[in-house]
């Protein structure tokens, strides 16, 4: 009795008193409050507007996120309608490129058109996100027809990739960012804890972000720098994309470089993969042309190990094809004149002496420029190698028939 009289004269002075189940406290009605219960109320009031503004805007209005309608326009269009408006949409990006057809079978299936990612589990989720992943990497190219946001309406309505796959989404309408379609995207995105936090002005005011506010993010934050590199690297690598994603990316690394007071050391290895897959043959001329821009400019804003060097020269000469021979040649040109490179490589060298009507085109090139640099390498290489095989001889002949050789150039050799 006593331990129970004590107990409930302690309750009274905190203003509560204990239910009969024993299990919760319930506050006195009348007189004062319990103390701390104003703080209790405050918090949660602030929680709850946390809540609030975490969730997607269409919720908020009592709408429907859309790029097709307005939101609450959206939100009498059924999701069957939807689903035929996507699946047009599929259809007639695979008449343009056949790599859609798989999605129709996935993504824009039937049995996919019935599924609630918010009952799945984390290991479906999981699968469910990487199906997401590939077909907005293949749509970038495509972002601005049409018919690609037939296809995102329906991705938004049913599998809600503006609040579960923003980064995906936001990334590929990335090289439109000038385009209203790129801004009214972002204004759908739940952008908080996200890769492009940064970008929650262009949600509020609508102003779509210059390049070279994204030159100067990609500065600063080399998080952003290293996505920029990756994604260039994954979109050089893919057969067939179209070059306007590609060459968004090399004209964004190229510049975020040439404005770098300093290449840090860690900068170089970031850009390797995006080099290496730009510069392959198998790579499109716009990914090349891109890797070409990003070479030079690198190894004119930092001294690059000679091993690196000499491997940017092989993947230039061994990758180089109609229409950028010229390109190739004044890429080499510049790598040799940074880098101060006396002796041409061999497997560089070996490659280049391949490139059809090579003497006419050292010839035009030493007409525009000041073109010692790689020409001095390539005359002593070829003098070098004439014995070894007809094709070195023939080439030999054909500069020292062609090119007129500055004084320069001369002394050098």
């Amino acid at each position: 009795r006593a331990a129970a009289k004590g107990l409930a004269r302690d309750s009274a002075t905190t203003g509560s008193k204990t239910d009969r189940g024993g299990d919760r406290l319930v506050a006195r009605r009348g007189g004062r409050e319990a103390t701390g219960s104003s703080d209790m109320t405050s918090a949660l009031a602030s929680q709850l507007q946390v809540v609030a503004a975490s969730r997607p805007q269409e919720e908020r209005l009592r709408g429907k996120a859309s790029l097709l309608y307005d939101i609450r326009e959206a939100a009498d269009i059924d999701l069957q309608t939807i689903y035929s408006v996507g699946l047009q949409g599929v259809n007639e990006l695979t008449r343009l490129d056949g790599r859609f057809e798989q999605y129709s079978k996935s993504l824009f299936s039937r049995a996919g058109s019935e599924q609630n990612r918010e009952l799945m589990d984390r290991e479906a989720n999981a699968k469910l996100d990487q199906q997401i992943e590939g077909y907005l990497r293949l749509l970038s190219g495509y972002y601005l027809n049409p018919a690609a946001t037939k296809t995102l309406e329906y991705l938004i309505r049913r599998y809600k990739i503006h609040v579960h796959n923003v980064d995906a989404a936001v990334t590929c309408a990335l090289p439109y960012h000038s385009t209203p379609e790129f801004v009214k995207l972002v204004q759908l995105c739940n952008l908080e804890n996200t890769s492009f936090y940064w970008l929650k002005g262009v949600k509020e005011t609508g102003a779509a972000p210059p390049r070279d506010r994204l030159v100067q993010r990609s500065l600063r934050d080399m998080a952003f720098f290293s996505f920029v590199a990756d994604t260039a690297a994954t979109a050089a690598s893919q057969k067939g994309v179209p070059g306007s994603a590609s060459s968004f990316y090399a004209v964004l690394l190229t510049e975020t470089i040439a404005e770098m007071k300093k290449v840090e050391s860690s900068v170089v290895p970031r850009l390797l993969p995006y080099l290496e897959a730009g510069l392959a043959p198998a790579a499109s001329a716009e990914q090349y042309a891109g890797a070409l821009m990003v070479g030079v400019q690198l190894s004119i804003s930092a001294s690059l190990a000679l091993p690196l060097t000499e491997a940017l020269l092989e993947g230039v000469a061994k990758g180089a094809r109609a229409p950028l021979h010229a390109q190739a040649l004044q890429a080499l040109l510049a790598i040799c004149a940074s880098q101060r490179i006396r002796d041409l490589p061999s497997r560089a060298f070996k490659h280049l002496v391949k490139m059809p009507d090579l003497p006419s085109r050292v010839a035009d090139m030493c007409e525009k420029y000041e073109a010692e640099s790689l020409v001095v390498p390539l005359v002593r290489a070829l003098a070098q190698s004439a014995t070894q095989h007809a094709n070195y001889e023939r080439v030999l002949g054909g500069v020292v028939n062609e090119v007129k050789l500055s004084d320069v150039a001369v002394r050098a050799l």
